[in-house]
């Protein structure tokens, strides 16, 4: 199981590495980090297809996979972008881990794939925890680097590396609660609102939906868990980040609040200007396409429907909540098999967070992730029925 260790550590701890060590030459950068991916990807899929009673993709998450890469190539070549190669290239290094990710190699051991999985996860959130103590304060106050580290992208992975923390089960009690903190005070001194807030809202709702205790534990532990992360907030928060706190609250007397960083401002823009058509305009061209009401340069619509909307149409935004609807389902139908509410968590902190956000080639819910829970659902069922002493258990009258 090693090499989807690796896979999943290099996908989700890499890209915010590259940008940052690339910082002077991001073309090369990206180069790197896309061949690398591909390299990666490809020698994986060997591995598993080599091996006996592999489970095969899912068939709904091939249709998935194939219908956002048609969507792709039909804007890449409709509305001619300057050089294709590339894009086309960043885009296979975006697909092809994970549909990878989304073949189990031997049928008998997906609980130790999907083990490994969150273990690969959590390293890749410890790295990249370390590199945020490592990098500091940037110019607004926030730990991180608003030009190749920025805290909003690297909270958006150290969230789903929290989670599967969280989840995992494999490391010791306090290993564990000491890389799940870690993760978590990275996630306070980058100062995402958004990932924040997400977070607790998902963890409430997790914890109310998942809990089968009386009504009066359920609100008793609730409490508990809102007090906890009340304090451990606010402490991160005022020693830190009180400086950019004060800042982000006078500019404009108060109007960051209210327009939720500007982002009403972008959708008001979208509708009124008529930037929302039928066919769309492209994956990744917002910058070009979209309006910019402000002086900086915005690369999304920070709304993960509006988003693919903005790209692909009326297509993207039919794919967009066929995706979530699919994710919401099978994640509520894996957590027995699992024992673990990971991909609940997921389903919910995406949901919450595609309000506001919109990443440019991933989905809140993200895609690698998307392939472990197909692969989890395929799994429960192709599970061959047990036998016990040569009695089928589906129909015991049969040897």
């Amino acid at each position: 199981m090693r090499p989807l260790y690796y896979l999943l550590f290099f996908v989700w701890g890499a890209y915010p590495l590259f940008g940052l060590l690339f910082k002077g030459a991001p073309i090369i950068g990206t180069a790197l980090y896309a061949s690398s991916i591909i390299v990666i990807s490809s020698l994986y899929l060997a591995c598993s297809f080599l091996s006996k009673n592999p489970i095969k993709p899912n068939a709904f998450f091939i249709v998935i996979i194939t219908s956002y890469s048609a969507f792709f190539f039909m804007t890449l070549f409709y509305y001619g972008y300057s050089n294709i190669v590339a894009e086309a290239i960043k885009f296979t290094a975006f697909v092809l881990p994970a549909f990878a990710a989304s073949i189990v190699p031997k049928k008998d051991r997906f609980l130790v794939f999907f083990s490994t999985a969150l273990s690969a996860l959590t390293a890749a959130g410890i790295l990249l925890s370390i590199f945020v103590f490592v990098i500091g304060r940037s110019d607004d106050g926030r730990f991180g680097s608003l030009e190749s580290f920025h805290p909003n992208v690297v909270s958006f992975y150290l969230a789903i590396s929290f989670f599967a923390s969280l989840a995992t089960s494999t490391t010791k009690r306090i290993t564990k609660r000491l890389c799940t903190s870690l993760i978590l005070l990275s996630l306070l001194l980058l100062s995402s609102k958004t990932t924040v807030v997400s977070i607790v809202i998902c963890l409430v709702l997790t914890a109310l939906l998942q809990n089968k205790e009386s009504l009066k534990k359920k609100l008793g532990s609730l409490f508990l868990t809102i007090s906890v992360l009340s304090v451990v907030g606010l402490i991160s928060f005022y020693v830190f980040l009180s400086d950019y706190l004060s800042e982000y609250t006078a500019i404009g007397d108060g109007k960051l609040i209210y327009t939720l960083t500007g982002r009403t401002i972008i959708w008001d823009a979208l509708f009124d200007g008529g930037y929302l058509n039928y066919i769309g305009h492209g994956i990744s061209v917002y910058d070009i396409y979209g309006p910019q009401p402000f002086g900086n340069i915005i690369y999304s619509t920070h709304n993960e429907l509006l988003n693919q909307i903005f790209s692909f149409g009326v297509f993207g935004g039919i794919f967009c909540l066929t995706y979530y609807i699919t994710a919401y389902r099978w994640s509520f139908k894996t957590n027995k098999i699992l024992s673990t509410p990971f991909f609940t968590y997921i389903i919910i902190y995406s949901l919450i967070r595609s309000i506001v956000e919109s990443p440019q080639y991933e989905f809140n819910y993200p895609l690698i992730i998307f392939s472990l829970l197909s692969a989890c659902v395929t799994f429960k069922q192709r599970r061959p029925t047990p036998k016990i002493q040569g009695i089928n258990l589906e129909n015991p009258i049969r040897p």
